[in-house]
């Protein structure tokens, strides 16, 4: 139940009440204690500490620990009149404390005084420097950019080794822009870790990075996406890449989902092979746990994503509605990067990026093939389904295509029981001189086993010349015999497919084993492909990308991608799909 902020003084009342007549006993309730936050963020101008939310603190507590009016702090947070929600992230203004005077005889708290900046000596004069406790995600590049410092700064002030590997709580003095580097005498440039110390396989998160302006000040006109591209595209300074998994890290990195840290993976994979091949080191991943945030809502609200070029995920269309809407605000660009149900979105928002193939763009492409060859041959076109399966969306939009685009077919269908003898049927259909191409609009496994056992008897008994052409879904069968694909010369058009012949899949391959240990996944393929194919776009058009990739194509390791806008003011969907036969000799080729 939503809670009105009169409400707050009524449950104190209530509560004093309940201390005061014995009903509730001080000893039955213990707020947890509220420890003095270390991170700050700089927001347009005010320095704010990030507290996040422990079960069991109140408005009280928190406010009495950071020295600040419970007033102060639900102004700049306003939905905590809606109540303390455990998780969620707040600010808290850390000039407040000076506006109200501190109790007399008040010893500041242990938290309180860690808090305070270090000081450090460095050409003989004393300065205050940031501290930072180094979490267990962090790589010294990733502290180098939250504060906007060179790594090598941060090394020197440290005394650290070159490219260190950091420990979790390990702390470091953070030096201002102005530090001078005792070896060089002068301020190095920002010099990157080696991405291989940042691979134990973990996601990188930082902070908000609020120096980093993307925004005009000028509001651009509604409608206008030229008028969203607001800066000019620079080497100079870091770009932010935002990339939103649902890792589940809460509880340790044992407990942490597979597939999204494959993604990961193959993300970090794909940062590491563009700056060796560019030499551009600016791009930095800003990676989030969405799991870390009750909701989407709350990640949004938290303001971790301001600043950034891009944002790739969330994953599920359930979590992308919402953030496809903040993209939209923002001006962002948006990628959904593995979920086909959010297509719909990029027919409503220009920012929108699809990245897996529609299942139409897929189905579309094969009818395409089928209706070239049959300009071009003597050839018989039949299409085959379950009975019963007439009206479902793949029979029907197989005979729409096909008609659409000339080609001249039977229809046949049958019931799996009645499958004994049918290929007596399917003889009085077939060409006995010409080739005959049967398009199979199924994607029920039984069916699918029982039809190219048939068709392969009438290819060996009855010597039918035949070609077969399937739906993607049939990769994933594992009770089809593998055999008749390839004596059947199966073409199907995939959405993924990875040819582990290819030079660049077995590179990649060789380079994953020697960062992780592992052979890659599908998934970790799928973050490589998505973060090649935008960095690509974003270093060579900038923030603006989204006015020149119309048909900006790349075949990528297991993804073609050819990004299409859906509409004038929509977004863009991928039309590429990968066409591939299965062919005798147990030989998999692309089909053009």
């Amino acid at each position: 139940m939503r809670l009105k902020s009169v409400f707050i003084s009524i449950i104190a009342i209530l509560l004093c009440s309940a201390f005061e007549t014995g009903s509730v006993s001080a000893q039955e309730f213990t707020p947890t204690p509220v420890a003095v936050s270390t991170e700050k963020v700089n927001i347009k101008g005010t320095i704010l500490y990030v507290h996040k939310v422990l079960k069991g603190q109140t408005l009280y507590s928190v406010s009495k620990a950071y020295n600040v009016p419970i007033d102060v702090i639900i102004k700049q947070n306003p939905t905590l009149k809606e109540g303390l929600k455990t998780g969620s992230l707040i600010y808290i203004p850390t000039s407040s404390a000076a506006q109200q005077p501190k109790p007399e005889n008040e010893e500041p708290s242990v938290k309180q005084s860690e808090n305070a900046p270090y000081q450090q000596t460095n050409n003989a004069n004393t300065k205050k420097y940031k501290k930072h406790v180094v979490k267990w995600y962090e790589t010294i590049s990733d502290i180098s950019a939250k504060y906007s410092v060179s790594a090598e700064a941060i090394i020197d002030l440290n005394r650290l080794p070159e490219n260190p590997v950091l420990t979790k709580k390990q702390v470091l003095l953070i030096p201002d822009k102005n530090y001078v580097i005792s070896k060089k005498k002068e301020e190095a440039p920002v010099k990157e870790t080696d991405p291989k110390a940042a691979f134990p396989g973990t996601p990188v998160q930082t902070q908000p990075q609020t120096q980093i302006q993307t925004h005009s000040e000028t509001e651009p006109e509604s409608g206008d996406l030229s008028s969203s591209l607001l800066y000019e595209y620079s080497a100079s300074r870091t770009y932010k890449i935002s990339l939103v998994l649902p890792f589940g890290t809460k509880n340790g990195t044992d407990k942490a989902n597979v597939n999204q840290m494959d993604f990961y993976s193959g993300a970090l994979m794909a940062l590491k092979d563009f700056q060796n091949e560019t030499g551009l080191r600016h791009f930095h991943l800003n990676v989030v746990d969405l799991s870390d945030y009750p909701s989407t809502s709350a990640l949004i609200n938290s303001r971790v994503l301001e600043g950034s070029e891009i944002i790739i995920g969330p994953v599920f269309e359930k979590n992308m509605k919402e953030m496809a809407q903040y993209a939209l605000s923002e001006r962002i660009p948006i990628v959904s990067p593995m979920d086909p149900k959010t297509e719909y979105i990029a027919k409503e928002n220009p920012f929108f990026f699809q990245f897996p193939t529609p299942a139409a763009v897929v189905q579309n492409t094969l009818t395409d093939k089928i209706a070239q060859r049959a300009e071009n041959d003597s050839s018989r076109t039949h299409l085959y389904f379950e009975k019963g399966t007439g009206n479902s969306p793949l029979v029907q939009s197989s005979i729409r295509e096909l008609s659409e685009k000339g080609v001249i077919f039977d229809t046949l269908s049958y019931g799996i029981l009645e499958g004994r003898g049918i290929d007596t049927v399917m003889l009085m259909q077939m060409d006995t001189v010409h080739l005959n191409k049967v398009l199979i609009a199924s994607e029920s496994e039984a069916f699918v086993s029982d039809i190219l056992r048939n068709l392969h008897l009438l290819q060996s008994v009855d010597t039918i010349n035949l070609e077969v052409y399937g739906q993607s879904r049939w990769r994933n069968f594992e009770i089809i015999e593998l055999e008749y694909l390839h004596l059947l010369n199966t073409h199907l058009s995939l959405p993924y497919y990875i040819d582990y012949n290819s030079a660049k899949v077995k590179e990649f391959v060789s380079s994953y084993w020697k960062n992780f240990k592992a052979e890659p996944t599908p998934f970790a393929f799928q973050g490589y492909d998505v973060v090649t194919y935008f960095l690509s776009a974003l270093s060579e058009y900038g923030r603006e990308f989204p006015m020149h990739i119309q048909n900006y194509r790349k075949d990528l390791l297991q993804s073609h991608i050819n990004m299409v806008r859906t509409s004038p003011d929509g977004g863009f969907e991928n039309q590429a799909a990968i066409n591939i036969v299965y062919q005798k000799g147990w030989l998999i080729n692309p089909w053009r």
